[in-house]
């Protein structure tokens, strides 16, 4: 089945999947039939004539083309409940960024559209789709460091250390719906409920290191930043297990600053993203350190990941891969060619921004969260 995909908007993040696809179009040949037929957008330069079949300013005459049948949602998040619920109304297969939505009220919401709707929904929740990650959580499960018993991951970016970096939607809470811990740490959140399952208690802290930002690029006007810059988190699993969770826009750091660490009882895993191609094994039987690298055979550890992830010698660093990974995963979806039990669906995308959301208001009330104060999203009625 051909699979015609409508984008909605090409900032930042929209130029990577539209680079994703292009590449992904390149790399595999038993990919399916699939095109850039539509971008709407509020511009309409001449490189994006280019991209795509079509460029429109009407988001009506996007959904309403009958050559669509997957929309790629890479806008702001203040953007994301309105768009993906235009797109499942009008029986659109949607791939959207993080998170689902400002509120998690909208999200749930999200959840239950898509699901009644039938259509294909995923989140890009990339570090999935990195075979690093994927192995580590694979030995994890069988066993190979024993019962886990605490992990520490953490995700660094000095992005907003600048105090002259002028303000955008990320700092105001009202189109972002929160800080570094939603813009950053709902990567890790996902990662912690994929890996250990369910949440039972958090407690957290925040801080906003720069409460006031210049308004816009003119630098004349100051407007109050409410978004929490950095915030750390202890999480306790129902499984036992505990650990802690970090994300700042506002920490300087020597290595990548993206790091998941595993301690168990018969030892202990870590992967940096600055050396995305290796995970280190720390076995406490010999009390060597073993790498693990030959990712070259992923299905030795994911089996969903065998036909993802672009070959070696196509290599594009583990950021890019892991977008070309997450979006071939979703076209094969709407293709009807495989379904992908391990890809983040709009429910497991829910999880993540609710456990999010626990950590967000542990930190806001400086108090303890119990997981039953955020009460999951019934499944009747899916299809």
């Amino acid at each position: 089945m051909r699979v015609g995909i409508g984008f909605w908007g090409l900032g930042m993040i929209g130029k990577t999947h539209i680079e994703a696809l292009r590449l992904m179009q390149v790399m595999f040949q038993e990919l399916p039939e699939v095109s850039a037929e539509v971008l709407c957008t509020r511009t309409a330069e001449d490189y994006k004539k280019r991209l795509f079949g079509k460029v429109v300013h009407d988001s009506r005459e996007m959904l309403n083309d009958e050559r669509v049948s997957l929309v790629d949602i890479p806008s702001p998040n203040y953007a994301h409940f309105e768009q993906a619920k235009a797109a499942i109304e009008h029986k659109k297969h949607v791939y959207l960024e993080k998170p689902l939505a400002v509120k998690l009220e909208e999200a749930g919401e999200l959840v239950k559209l898509a699901e009644h709707a039938g259509v294909v929904n995923r989140t890009a929740f990339i570090y999935r789709f990195v075979p690093a990650v994927a192995a580590m959580r694979e030995l994890v499960k069988s066993g190979c460091i024993g019962e886990v018993i605490h992990f520490h991951m953490r995700f660094y970016h000095y992005s907003y250390l600048d105090p002259k970096r002028p303000s955008s939607w990320r700092q105001q809470s009202a189109l972002s719906g929160g800080g570094s811990m939603l813009d950053l740490g709902i990567h890790f959140t996902d990662i912690i409920n994929w890996m250990f399952g369910e949440t039972d208690e958090v407690s957290a802290v925040q801080r906003t290191v720069i409460k006031e930002r210049y308004q816009d690029a003119s630098r004349t006007e100051k407007i109050s930043n409410d978004t929490e810059e950095w915030c750390a988190s202890i999480i306790r699993m129902k499984n036992g297990a505990a650990g802690t969770l970090e994300s700042s826009r506002v920490s300087t750091h020597i290595d990548s600053g993206t790091t998941i660490e595993i301690f168990g009882t018969k030892g202990s895993l870590k992967f940096d993203a600055g050396h995305a191609e290796v995970l280190e094994h720390f076995n406490f039987q010999t009390k060597r350190i073993e790498t693990i690298s030959e990712f070259e055979d992923i299905g030795k550890y994911s089996s969903f990941l065998a036909r993802m992830v672009p070959p070696a010698r196509h290599d594009c660093g583990f950021f890019l891969n892991a977008h070309i990974a997450s979006l071939k995963s979703v076209i094969e979806a709407a293709s009807g060619k495989d379904t992908n039990p391990e890809a983040a669906t709009f429910r497991e995308a829910y999880k993540a921004q609710r456990l999010t959301s626990m950590i967000m208001c542990s930190a806001a009330e400086g108090r303890n969260v119990k997981a039953s104060e955020f009460p999951m999203i019934q499944e009747e009625g899916r299809k």
